[in-house]
């Protein structure tokens, strides 16, 4: 339902009734865009920036001052030289 001073607002439906409340502990599981989804090897097509799909190799993986899942991917676009760059899964396909 949403967060109100810090705090994630939930609602409850059973057969007992509807009842509303807030989530309490650290067991909220991680959400499924954050989970690690390659894995160090695997080829792969980046989007770099400006929409360009490259080929590429995931190098690393790790996590971010945000806490979110970014990989370190090796690429070469098409006429150009290899670099590299850091994205998030989002931005990451397997070849």
């Amino acid at each position: 339902m949403g967060r109100q001073n810090g705090k994630e607002s939930i609602k409850i439906f059973s057969h007992l009734g509807n009842f509303d409340g807030e989530r309490i502990g650290a067991n909220k599981g991680e959400p499924v865009w954050n989970k690690v989804q390659f894995a160090e090897g695997d080829a792969v097509y980046v989007t770099v920036p400006g929409g360009e799909q490259c080929s590429g190799e995931i190098y690393k993986i790790y996590r971010d001052y945000t806490n979110t899942v970014t990989y370190t991917v090796y690429f070469t676009c098409q006429g150009e030289n290899r670099s590299s760059g850091n994205f998030p899964a989002n931005k990451i396909r397997k070849r």
